[in-house]
């Protein structure tokens, strides 16, 4: 499943040098697993055929796919005759392992003027926090505890793992008391956190914005 997960992996090998260029791409790829799963089981990576004609076409068009959406995410530079360099967002990205994803909301939503509350929303956001299980009945839950949070969130639907992981951060900071569960949810969630966090000081400072930068660093 490496092409599920292809544009963070290619993004490191990019800020490490490993990769400079297209082609160069295409050379790391060949020695990973899923270059041999491709052949084995073609169908279930959309290919039509299992030869070398069709694998290194399925190849190419991923690759190219990866870095265009890198590039448009700022994290490398693509130039004309394939080569390739990191950028500012994605040395970020592989430096606090954060997702290039979460790395371009960072850099395309903080403004100058937030503070505490919407730094939160946002870092809640992440998308390191997609797969946080929303138990059954929890949202119930989740719907009481946002009553008695400094930081009301507007029509919060509480199915949604970023409002929970919004609540847990606040109950955290407000040292509320959980069930069991929710405690353990909630352990998992400051840890992503603190990488978030660092990522996110470092791309405001790239702006020179102080007092938001100063927030974030309360937070």
């Amino acid at each position: 499943h490496l092409d599920h997960a292809l544009h963070d992996h290619l993004n490191a090998e990019v800020v490490a040098k490993s990769i400079e260029s297209q082609s160069e791409a295409m050379d790391w790829i060949t020695y990973s697993f899923f270059y041999l799963r491709l052949r084995q089981n073609p169908n279930y990576y959309n290919m039509q055929g299992r030869s070398n004609m069709h694998v290194s076409d399925h190849l190419s068009e991923l690759i190219e796919t990866v870095l265009g959406d890198l590039e448009e995410s700022k994290c490398v530079a693509v130039e004309g005759d394939g080569v390739v360099s990191p950028l500012n967002l994605g040395m970020l990205s592989s430096y606090y392992y954060v997702l290039y994803t979460t790395i371009e909301l960072f850099a395309n939503s903080l403004k100058r003027k937030h503070r505490l509350r919407p730094i939160m929303e946002l870092l809640s956001s992440a998308s390191e926090f997609d797969d946080l299980a929303v138990r059954r009945k929890e949202s119930g839950e989740l719907q009481l505890l946002s009553n008695h949070m400094p930081h009301k969130l507007e029509k919060p639907a509480f199915n949604d793992p970023h409002v929970k992981t919004n609540l847990l951060l606040q109950a955290h900071l407000s040292r509320i008391s959980l069930k069991e569960d929710l405690a353990k949810d909630q352990m998992v969630i400051v840890q992503k956190a603190l990488p978030l966090l660092y990522a996110m000081v470092d791309v405001i400072a790239a702006n020179s914005w102080l007092k938001v930068a100063l927030s974030c660093m309360e937070l």
